[in-house]
């Protein structure tokens, strides 16, 4: 019926397949958000090593943290060139552990800048997975500030501040 139907239509008629300059704005754009975030990598990574450095065993934990969230990023950035959509739920747990790690080290007495991490990978959970993933690495994350206050016997108004 459909084949009758497409041989009777003629030509100028029928939906025309998607134009190749709609797929070059979606990749354009895809590159200029992985910019963005890879901006934000090279900030951070400043902010902690070179306007404020560690010493000793802040310097690892810093090298640590940094280091973890980088490599989910790159992971973040293979998952988006394959488009592959099983992988979803695995970016928002790697996000979670991204925030999880970040908001961990944020109150530690070098790692202010850390909560950028953080931030990324709670705003960023949700729309992959849904809101209760977003809710959940926003308590994660939470959690993780107020253990890491804990850790490093940080005062209220630095958690305060990172929350």
């Amino acid at each position: 019926m459909i084949a009758e139907a497409a041989r009777i239509v003629p030509r100028a008629i029928l939906p025309a397949r998607p134009a190749a300059h709609t797929r070059n704005r979606v990749s354009v754009l895809t590159m200029a958000t992985w910019i963005a975030r890879l901006a934000v990598c090279v900030v951070v990574g400043v902010l902690t090593f070179v306007t404020d450095p560690a010493t000793g065993t802040d310097l690892v934990l810093a090298i640590t943290a940094f280091l973890l969230c980088t490599g989910i990023y790159a992971y973040w950035l293979m998952t988006d060139a394959q488009a592959a959509d099983r992988r979803r739920r695995e970016l928002t747990v790697a996000r979670g552990v991204m925030a999880a790690v970040a908001s961990l080290t944020c109150v530690a007495p070098h790692g202010s800048a850390f909560i950028v991490f953080s931030v990324v990978g709670v705003f960023t959970a949700a729309p992959d997975t849904g809101r209760f993933a977003d809710w959940v690495v926003t308590a994660i994350a939470f959690m993780c500030i107020e253990v890491g206050a804990l850790i490093f016997s940080t005062d209220t108004t630095a958690v305060w501040g990172c929350c």
